[in-house]
């Protein structure tokens, strides 16, 4: 798209519609977060099992994402879009009936395949929309949208499953859902079929094999018993299938994932600053929704009143960003990179210090605001940067590319946050439980009190010394899961900060900057 052909009322419709599906699929992921601890008591299973409600979403729409470019040629985007649509609010509707973890997992899956297809296409369709000039403002409403579902998303899942049941988090999809077709069928412009052009079979078959086969290791990790050849044969194919799948997209004539869009020195940049920023952001909304209400006693409710302030300052931070970088230009974009990246790593290494049995959730919601802020400052304009060079014929490819990375990292963070967490905790919690023996005094001091205490309260003397003991336990495992929170964070704050190192080497043009109050 240039300046000559670009339509604003086609192009802000198309956006419009595209911010209604994205709302949708990104409030869902918000809500059933803070649902999690509530479906870890109903289904009766651990974090390391609830994790994969979170995983297999991600995992799926890892691998369903690099075939949007195929079924767009062939079908068109904006059909493909309103198919994905339908498919993702009616998979919501089957999440709502759920009766087990195991079929929670499988209707994720399906609700993936919607989700998967909706966010690739549709950042294609606003990079095809608007000329480059307009991308920066374009992206930024976006990210408005994108954000406005993390904003109110833990707020509205905490109060479906105190007043409604968390079987309802996932209904809330199906007004929304039934919206957006309605207006997808007004504002867009549907092409015709395609006749379907050469399909690579092969690197989708690999695709699938590697990235299925070394998320699920990397989520099993901890209870992985490497003595199981099965689990060796898995690593050797997942690891033979990624590298068969790079090759045969460097050297097909019509690839799945157009990994030649990599020479592209801007676009490879934005895509490691990817993975580096989604490793900051998850390694939080996952783990402080567990923390605030398993460890600091919060209902659900008060747990996504607690996440609002900082999402919504990050939906704020977001079109001011974006503003920002097409006004700055390129040079001044990296600096506003390297500013949120540096305000984000600060802010998750406080947040980190912070977290233990008595946190303040004042200073946590304080600090969380903080990080997000560095978080809308830096994603959108890493991302715009990313796409300077990328034309419109190649918009849907990058697109995918894109938002295959951020899935796949995504899985892979989640995997690797719970198994930081899980391997922390065992050291720490075998450390500390080797301390409780008959021989430390201050224990059986404590255990003494205690149990003259239950005495009080009518239980026998044996009784009275078992919940002694059991209290003890729960405190030592409360101290030590939240050490190995604290752990994670930490070091995922640690990891984001060196991601510095990348900007420098984004390639700017110089540009006169644009005058601030040019309209959008």
């Amino acid at each position: 798209m240039d300046e000559l052909n670009f339509d604003p009322a086609k192009a802000w419709s198309t956006l419009a519609v595209v911010i209604l599906g994205t709302f949708m699929s990104i409030i869902d992921s918000t809500v059933v977060s803070v649902a999690l601890p509530t479906i870890m008591n109903v289904f009766g299973v651990a974090l390391s099992s609830v994790q994969w409600i979170t995983t297999a979403y991600m995992l799926a729409m890892a691998i369903i994402i690099p075939l949007t470019p195929y079924l767009s040629k062939v079908f068109g985007s904006e059909r493909l879009y309103m198919v994905a649509m339908i498919i993702f609010t009616s998979s919501s509707f089957l999440c709502g009936f759920a009766w087990s973890l195991n079929t929670m997992i499988v209707f994720r899956i399906l609700q993936a395949i919607g989700g998967g297809m909706m966010t690739p296409i549709g950042m294609g369709m606003i990079i095809s929309s608007f000329p480059p000039s307009k991308r920066g403002v374009a992206f930024g409403v976006f990210g408005i949208a994108a954000m406005a579902a993390p904003a109110f998303g833990p707020t509205l899942g905490g109060y479906i499953v105190e007043y409604l049941g968390w079987r309802f988090i996932f209904y809330v999809n199906i007004p929304i859902g039934i919206v957006a077709v309605l207006l997808a069928t007004i504002f867009f412009k549907f092409s015709k079929r395609n006749p379907f052009p050469k399909f690579d079979i092969l690197g989708f078959i690999s695709s699938g094999i590697g990235t299925s086969f070394l998320i699920y290791l990397l989520g099993k990790n901890q209870s992985i018993d490497w003595n199981n050849p099965i689990y060796v044969y898995m690593t050797i194919i997942g690891v033979g299938a990624l590298a068969f799948f790079i090759v045969n997209e460097l050297y097909t004539d019509a690839p799945l994932l157009d990994l030649r869009l990599l020479k592209d020195a801007n676009f490879t940049l934005s895509l490691v600053l990817t993975v580096f920023m989604m490793l900051m952001m998850i390694s939080m909304s996952y783990t402080l929704p567990v923390f605030l209400q398993n460890f600091k006693g919060l209902s659900a409710l008060q747990s996504g009143e607690t996440l609002l302030p900082s999402s919504l300052v990050m939906a704020v931070a977001m079109p001011i960003a974006g503003k920002l970088s097409d006004t700055l230009g390129e040079k001044g974009t990296k600096w506003i990179i390297a500013g949120g990246i540096i305000v984000c790593g600060v802010a998750t290494f406080a947040i980190s210090t912070l977290m233990n049995i008595n946190a303040s959730v004042t200073d946590i919601i304080i600090m969380s605001s903080i990080r997000n802020i560095g978080l809308g400052i830096a994603m959108m304009p890493a991302r715009t940067l990313g796409l300077t060079e990328i034309g419109p014929k190649e918009s849907q490819r990058a697109s995918a590319m894109q938002m295959f990375i951020q899935q796949f990292s995504s899985s892979a963070v989640v995997a690797s946050v719970t198994m930081l967490i899980t391997n922390r905790f065992n050291y720490n919690y075998a450390g500390a439980t080797s301390q409780l023996t008959p021989f430390n005094l201050p224990l059986m001091d404590a255990v003494q009190k205690l149990t003259a205490q239950f005495i009080s309260q009518g239980l026998s003397a044996a009784d009275a010394a078992t919940q002694a003991m059991t209290t003890i336990l729960q405190g030592v495992y409360a101290q030590n899961y939240v050490l190995a929170i604290q752990f994670t964070i930490f070091t995922c704050a640690v990891i984001g900060l060196a991601s510095l190192v990348f900007v420098p080497f984004f390639k700017t043009k110089k540009k006169e900057p644009a005058v601030l109050s040019n309209r959008f």
